[in-house]
């Protein structure tokens, strides 16, 4: 994907941003505007894909910004009419985060909600000629809006964060972690080895926040054909004692209703790309799976 060509006399700083980026002296970003519709999970894959994320505009005079490059920019396309910002409150709390880590941001504000919401997952997206923030459903299509630091544009002396993770894997800022979606089918603990052979093991999953996110990221990194993956929980050791790969605790389940089963046989763990609900089921199946790897 390529960004719209951005044309600014005074506000782009072409030595600053590489390609089309717009450059912002007080908050030090290069902005890069793409009309390309996605949903909200692949617009923040291809910002972090440019060692950024999905701008913030998490105060009143960043989203103004934004607003008043975004209808220059966007202008050159009859098709946009909306675009993602980094926000999001997938537990509906009403308190938004953003996909960049940073305790600096106000995370109060208040968004109207939109009537295509589902009620479950809440991301923010701003319309064209005027700067609010709107909560709408993550998996609609939208143009969108990545900002990546400045510093990054211009020298790579310093490895970035994302950099630091091995080749194919995507980094999830909140949980400081790697993953990478395999979408061949292979036995739990080929899965397991796999992983292990990127220094890495099967998904664990520690929250109901990171499920979430994750359930997000699934439904697009995995085929149709993928209908339920590996995650890194068995009972292999002591049967009906579930334990993480990666020796995580077990502070958190999202079992299916009559989950786990008291089968003998059904030992590994599966979550389901449409519910995400998890299943106990033979570890000799064959099931496509993801990899994870903490930066901690």
């Amino acid at each position: 994907m390529l960004p719209l060509l951005v044309v600014f006399s005074l506000m782009a700083c072409i030595t600053a941003c590489p390609g089309n980026g717009l450059y912002s002296g007080i908050f030090k970003n290069c902005y890069y505007f793409f009309p390309e519709a996605v949903d909200f999970f692949t617009a923040e894959m291809e910002c972090q894909k440019m060692g950024g994320h999905l701008a913030s505009a998490n105060n009143d005079e960043e989203a103004r910004m934004i607003a008043e490059y975004a209808v220059n920019v966007f202008a050159a396309s009859n098709e946009v009419r909306e675009f993602w910002l980094g926000g999001y409150d997938f537990d509906n709390s009403g308190t938004f985060n953003w996909t960049v880590d940073d305790n600096t941001v106000d995370k109060m504000w208040i968004l109207d909600r939109l009537a295509d919401s589902d009620g479950q997952y809440f991301c923010t997206s701003s319309k064209l000629w005027h700067n609010k923030r709107f909560a709408s459903n993550c998996f609609l299509a939208k143009a969108y809006v990545c900002a990546v630091d400045a510093p990054l544009c211009t020298t790579s002396a310093e490895k970035s964060i994302h950099e630091q993770c091995p080749h194919g894997f995507i980094y999830i800022e909140p949980f400081h972690t790697c993953y990478k979606f395999f979408s061949n089918i292979i036995r739990f603990g080929e899965a397991e080895n796999s992983c292990r052979n990127l220094k890495a093991h099967l998904l664990s999953v520690r929250s109901d926040f990171e499920r979430k996110f994750l359930d997000g990221f699934a439904r697009d990194m995995f085929p149709s054909t993928v209908r339920d993956f590996w995650i890194g929980l068995s009972s292999q050791e002591i049967f009906g004692i579930w334990r993480w790969n990666d020796h995580s605790p077990l502070i958190f389940h999202n079992w299916a209703s009559g989950e786990p089963s008291n089968n003998l046989t059904d030992q590994c763990a599966l979550m389901s790309k449409v519910t995400s609900k998890w299943s106990a089921v033979n570890c000799f199946k064959e099931h496509a799976y993801i990899c994870a790897l903490s930066l901690d």
